[in-house]
């Protein structure tokens, strides 16, 4: 079974062939809208979840949206159908996803152990990913870096060094 999307490309590309072609523009269209409701109603489910995958899930989802309109408006139809722009909802999903992170990368640091240092440093990281000057994140990433690691002190040991076993006697 063909996707959505791709029965929506093979379409264009008929449209492309035969501009002029009634049932093909209407093909275009109904696909097009169809492509569009599936999508949103995809992000609206992510936006009910917790998961915090669901970030990189809209985040995809918008991607793909902006790639559909791309193509109606590079189409013989385009001036038969009101695209839209998701690039304000993208960069929104970009800040929560950032802000989600960074909360609980403030957290993992807040338990204080390496493990969960590691884990905030990975948090910050994310953060970095999603919007890259995000408030002190830099700075954030050093802290957990800090935390993350251990520090091990190596003394060398002497031999004949009282109540030491000393083997070369």
């Amino acid at each position: 079974k063909m996707g959505q999307r791709a029965r929506l490309a093979m379409t264009l590309k008929k449209l492309s062939k035969k501009p002029n072609d009634p049932q093909i523009r209407r093909d275009v269209i109904d696909l097009y809208k169809q492509a569009v409701a599936q999508h949103e109603d995809r992000i609206n489910s992510y936006k009910a979840s917790t998961d915090m995958g669901r970030y990189d899930a809209m985040i995809a989802e918008y991607n793909t949206l902006q790639q559909i309109n791309e193509s109606i408006r590079t189409s013989a139809v385009f001036r038969e159908v009101e695209t839209r722009n998701y690039t304000m909802q993208l960069q929104e999903v970009r800040n929560e996803a950032a802000e989600a992170y960074y909360q609980s990368g403030l957290r993992n640091l807040d338990y204080g152990t390496k493990r969960d240092a590691r884990r905030a440093y990975s948090d910050f990281q994310r953060v970095k990913r999603y919007v890259s000057s995000y408030k002190d994140v830099d700075r954030m990433m050093r802290v957990a870096y800090e935390a993350s690691i251990v520090n091990v002190l190596v003394n060398p040991i002497q031999s004949g060094f009282p109540g030491m076993w000393n083997n070369n006697n």
